[in-house]
C-alpha cells in the first residue's frame, strides 16, 4: 500500500465530469442544519429522526453523508459484533448514495467512504476511495487527512513520512489549510502526525 503521488496524479479525473449535475432533490436547508447540528453533538439517532422527516432525504448527496456519518458514529461504543456490522451496513448503504449523487463533491463522498472503512480496519479498501479522491481533488484537506490517518492507524511511519514529504513539496498550501490544521491538532488518527509535519517543514525551509 504504498503511496505513489506520480501515478496517482496522472489519472484523468473523469468521474468529476461525469458527476458534475446537483441532484434533483435537496433537503431543505433549515432542516439539515439543525440535524447536522444534533450530529455535531453527538445526537445521532435524533440527527437521523430529524432527517427522515424529509421523506426524500435519500436522494440528496448531504443527506445520505450525513446519514453515513450518523450510522458510522452509532457504532462507538458498540461492543456485539452483529450489531457494529450491521451499523456499518448502514453507513455504507448511505455512503453509496453519496458517492452516486455527490456531483461537485465526488471528492468529499470518497473520502467518507474511507474514513468508514479506516474505521472498520478495512485499510486497503480505504487506501483505494482515499487515493480516488486524491486523484479528483487534491486540494481538498479532507483527502490528505484521510491519507494520513490510514498510514497513521496501521503505524506505516514510512509511509506516512514520505506522504508528508509529497505534500511539502507538492501542496504547501494544504499543510496551512485550517481545516486540515484542526484535524491535525484533533483527530486521534493522526496522533503525533502534526510532530512529523512540523519537522520535515522545518528541514524544506
Amino acid at each position: 500500500m504504498v503511496f505513489d503521488p506520480h501515478t496517482a496524479l496522472k489519472r484523468k479525473n473523469w468521474q468529476l465530469n461525469k458527476n458534475s449535475q446537483l441532484p434533483a432533490h435537496r433537503v431543505p436547508p433549515s432542516l439539515l442544519a439543525r440535524a447536522q447540528a444534533e450530529h455535531a453533538n453527538g445526537n445521532y439517532p435524533v440527527s437521523l429522526e430529524l432527517l427522515e422527516q424529509d421523506p426524500d432525504w435519500d436522494q440528496d448527496n448531504r443527506g445520505n453523508r450525513l446519514a453515513s456519518l450518523c450510522h458510522f458514529g452509532n457504532t462507538q461504543g458498540v461492543l456485539d459484533p452483529e450489531s457494529k456490522a450491521g451499523l456499518f451496513k448502514k453507513a455504507y448503504g448511505a455512503s453509496d448514495g453519496d458517492i452516486e449523487l455527490s456531483g461537485r463533491e465526488y471528492a468529499k463522498a470518497l473520502v467518507n467512504r474511507a474514513a468508514i472503512l479506516c474505521a472498520d480496519n478495512r485499510y486497503k479498501e480505504a487506501h483505494d476511495f482515499a487515493q480516488r479522491a486524491l486523484t479528483i481533488d487534491p486540494l481538498e484537506p479532507t483527502v490528505h487527512v484521510a491519507m494520513l490517518s490510514i498510514y497513521n492507524r496501521q503505524k506505516f511511519h514510512d509511509e506516512t513520512i514520505s506522504y508528508i514529504r509529497f505534500m511539502v513539496t507538492t501542496y504547501p498550501a494544504v499543510l496551512r489549510n485550517a481545516v486540515f490544521q484542526w484535524h491535525l491538532v484533533n483527530d486521534i488518527d493522526l496522533t503525533g502526525v502534526a510532530e512529523l509535519v512540523a519537522n520535515i517543514s522545518g528541514e524544506a525551509a
